[in-house]
């Protein structure tokens, strides 16, 4: 499977996983909790972390890709295996159980978008993804800006805030890496042997 492949199932699981949160507690879009509130909401505990397992789980495969191609392919693998252990952090901080949890969710989340933005950056100056790559990063900025005003209670839109974001870093990891094709199969040789007589 290439990367770019296994990073587009990662997301598209994860954003499935998000679509049944809100259709099971609708309430929690408009909380200005931002996503994290499924994490804490019993009914939506499991489709939630399946949803940030299965993405780190992806991820984690488009980053074992990567580190068998080239050396431009292999630069990437570090950022990629990075994202994943912020994946975790901010799934196994959940902000609901007491106040050490809750500044310890709002710093995971922090170091996580900080990771994403500066990763979708580095994807577009090396000039992976053309100009796609760098519309897609402009609409992440914009999104990570809408959520960061929500976070300050400037505004009330926090989980629109980190939808654009995700779904446009997201897209892309997806596009900077479409050129990366998975590595050769080793086809097995078999040595002509002169029939027995």
């Amino acid at each position: 499977m290439s990367p770019s492949r296994s990073l587009l199932y990662g997301q598209l699981l994860f954003f499935c996983c998000l679509t049944v949160c809100v259709l099971l507690v609708p309430q929690g879009v408009s909380s200005n909790h931002g996503w994290s509130y499924y994490g804490g909401d019993p009914k939506t505990i499991v489709p939630y972390a399946l949803g940030f397992l299965g993405c780190a789980l992806f991820v984690y495969k488009a980053a074992a890709a990567l580190d068998a191609g080239p050396r431009l392919a292999r630069r990437l693998v570090p950022g990629l295996r990075a994202l994943v252990a912020f994946f975790l952090l901010d799934l196994l901080t959940p902000d609901v159980i007491n106040s050490f949890f809750y500044v310890a969710h709002i710093v995971a989340s922090a170091f996580l978008f900080v990771a994403e933005l500066a990763f979708g950056a580095w994807l577009v100056r090396l000039g992976l993804g053309g100009r796609t790559a760098a519309v897609l990063l402009a609409v992440q900025f914009a999104g990570g800006i809408v959520a960061m005003l929500s976070e300050a209670q400037w505004l009330g839109v926090l989980s629109a805030g980190i939808l654009v974001f995700q779904a446009a870093f997201a897209a892309l990891l997806v596009v900077a890496t479409r050129d990366f094709l998975p590595a050769p199969r080793p086809v097995p040789s078999f040595a002509w042997q002169s029939p027995r007589r």
